[in-house]
């Protein structure tokens, strides 16, 4: 018998046996299925790499714009500083350009940026550090953003220099592969900038194949035949002439993709085999086994779901019992789950927080987007966080962030450790803010002191009385200073600890003022400013502590002094006045208004509510004024304790007005 007479009776055998029949049916359908199966697993697999490396790519590229975002407020803060500073005033006004471009030089190198010019009104360089080439720069009237300066993208700022409107300052950055090389460290992806009108790379990171772009996106091949996914945006949307490219690397997801399509197609044949083989013994003596098989599976499948869920249970008791706060987030960033220490901390239940975005429930003082990408970027890392909760209350925390990726489904899952941190931080700012003021105020009237001693006891060169008391002046104010320091520092910690008290008795508001007049005189003398009195004519009596409001008087003209130009007036008046909201027996009561007015800057809308606080102090430009913010804590909390009020107001020809109000007797 030849091998096709035997092959030809073997064909007859199993189309004419029907379990033959049965078992190549079964065979076909086998592998029908399995290649079903595989071919929309491997569908599904490559579509979510290609999600996932879009979003990748995505994220990269606004990780990109916001550091090319966050170089130019920088340059922008950089000018404005610039435009604002008294030398660059002066050096404008002398036409001192050869000392300008030095400063430029001094400002640059400290800036950390490239070049700074200083051009006029029709367009003309007057001083600059670094010129490029370009020497028609300072003639475009919307220069600041990201624009292509002598062939090669930069980012610039142009502001005009303050109170001079003929003048502008220009700064700028090259964007080169040094500082792309910096965005692809951190946004993990490969960038470059390219001109939109022609399409050329004027710089990138990766070793693009061709010299153009393509009008859009897609996959493109470097010089070593590695495929990069690529994005392209404008980098600045207020004159679209540049464009970001984002390339990632997707050999990976190649390479993935031939393994994964390797491992199933052998899977699958396998797979085929085995079953075809189990067929083969009889479909009537499968059916008993897999039965069996069928119910051990059921029966392990609720020990691990059991299991799953005591250890769930486990989990979700741990989390809640610690201290720091628990919360987690889905994809798209909604709150899902909200731990017993989240509450605590957020002033905030469960049941309201459920639903909210992450942004909307912890969402910064400032107005600044809470930073979710940049901790998700670098898990393990944490961030403060100035936040409001639903009390109106400030509390500094601090946040960390991971992704949870969950067995069995395609999304991602995100959970944020929130400690609460306020008190700590409070105590390091008041410290670290304390002991920096707390050893300038007792550094310069110590020295003060010693340098007025040394004098006096020099036996070499003896002082006649008249240059004793000259030497002695300044070591009268330095004691008059500390006496008012440590008065404060006292009375302060006396407040904290709660051991502030009142000791009444009948005094005359114009004998206090006297008394604080006698310290603060030699102050206003040596600073060359008359103090101009308004005094009733009658007593103004009021029931207070007597050294306790003297100390009152004392801050508020010490202050008004500080505050003051030199030989500019001090005023200080005493009234007494009926108040129509405040009656007894149906009799208005009078008041007692003590008035002190300077002729300084004023105070800032926005600090006119701190300015009573601890350790606040106000600003006068740029000249620095000494002082620990304690004065007018002081004053606030006695007259408070004496059941009175005070407040502070700008007057309308300039300077600030001080007052406080007691009941008269």
């Amino acid at each position: 018998m030849t091998r096709r007479q035997a092959t030809t009776i073997m064909a007859i055998f199993f189309l004419r046996s029907p379990n033959a029949r049965l078992l190549i049916a079964v065979a076909a359908l086998v592998l029908l299925s399995l290649a079903a199966a595989n071919a929309a697993a491997f569908l599904i697999f490559r579509n979510q790499l290609e999600q996932q490396s879009q979003k990748t790519l995505a994220q990269g590229e606004r990780v990109a714009l916001r550091m090319l975002g966050e170089r130019e407020q920088t340059l922008e803060a950089l000018a404005t500083v610039l435009s604002r500073r008294p030398t660059l005033q002066r050096f404008l006004d002398d036409a001192a350009y050869m000392e300008l471009s030095r400063f430029l030089d001094h400002f640059r190198i400290q800036g950390n940026f490239d070049w700074a010019l200083v051009c006029s009104k029709d367009g003309e360089i007057l001083s600059a550090s670094n010129q490029p080439k370009d020497k028609f720069i300072c003639l475009s009237h919307e220069i600041s953003g990201c624009r292509r300066i002598d062939g090669a993208p930069a980012l610039v700022v142009s502001t005009q220099v303050f109170g001079r409107e003929e003048v502008s300052v220009v700064i700028g950055r090259w964007i080169d592969a040094s500082f792309l090389s910096e965005v692809a460290s951190a946004s993990a992806l490969e960038h470059g900038i390219i001109d939109a009108g022609s399409g050329e790379r004027l710089v990138a990171t990766w070793p693009a194949a061709n010299a153009l772009v393509p009008a859009d996106g897609g996959r493109l091949v470097d010089t070593n035949g590695a495929p990069h996914l690529v994005r392209y945006v404008s980098i600045d949307a207020r004159a679209p002439l540049l464009l970001l490219e984002s390339a990632l690397p997707v050999s990976d997801l190649v390479a993935a993709e031939r393994r994964i399509l390797v491992l199933l197609a052998i899977s699958t044949f396998i797979a085929a085999i085995v079953l075809i083989a189990v067929a083969g013994l009889g479909v009537r003596r499968v059916n008993a086994p897999v039965v069996d098989a069928l119910r051990r599976s059921e029966d392990a499948v609720g020990a691990a779901q059991a299991e799953r869920i005591a250890a769930s249970e486990s989990l979700n008791a741990l989390i809640q019992a610690i201290v720091e706060g628990v919360i987690m987030t889905d994809e798209q960033g909604i709150v899902r789950f909200l731990s017993s220490g989240a509450e605590r901390i957020l002033k905030l239940p469960a049941g309201q927080a459920l639903g909210m975005k992450i942004e909307q429930l912890l969402q910064p003082v400032e107005g600044d987007p809470f930073p979710c990408e940049a901790l998700l970027a670098a898990p393990g890392t944490g961030q403060l966080l100035d936040l409001y909760t639903c009390t109106g209350e400030r509390i500094t925390v601090a946040v960390s962030a991971t992704r949870i990726v969950r067995p069995g489904e395609s999304g991602s899952a995100y959970a944020y450790l929130v400690r609460d941190v306020t008190e700590e931080e409070a105590h390091r700012r008041l410290r670290s803010y304390f002991l920096a003021s707390i050893s300038h105020e007792f550094r310069t009237p110590l020295s003060a002191l010693r340098a007025s001693l040394e004098l006096l006891i020099n036996e070499e060169n003896p002082l006649n009385p008249a240059e004793s008391r000259q030497v002695l002046r300044p070591a009268y104010l330095s004691l008059v200073g500390l006496q008012t320091l440590i008065d404060n520092l006292l009375t302060g910690s006396a407040i904290e600890a709660g051991r502030f008290s009142l000791h009444r008795t009948e005094v005359d508001m114009r004998t206090i003022l006297a008394d604080a007049v006698r310290v603060v005189m030699p102050l206003l003398e040596r600073r060359q400013q008359p103090l101009i009195v308004e005094l009733p004519a009658r007593p103004a009596f009021v029931y207070g502590d007597g050294a306790q409001l003297t100390q009152v008087v004392i801050n508020l003209l010490t202050n008004a002094s500080k505050y003051s130009p030199v030989g500019s007036a001090v005023e200080v008046s005493i009234a007494v006045q009926v108040d129509g909201n405040k009656t007894e027996a149906g009799v208005p009561l009078k008041i007692v208004r003590v008035a002190v007015a300077d002729n300084g800057p004023g105070v800032e809308p926005a600090l006119r509510g701190e300015i009573f606080r601890r350790f606040v102090r106000g600003h006068d430009g740029g000249r620095e004024q000494y002082g620990i913010g304690l004065g007018l804590y002081v004053a606030k909390t006695t007259i408070l304790a004496h059941g009175g009020r005070i407040d502070v107001e700008n007057r309308p020809g300039g300077g600030a007005l001080f007052w406080f109000e007691l009941n008269a007797l």
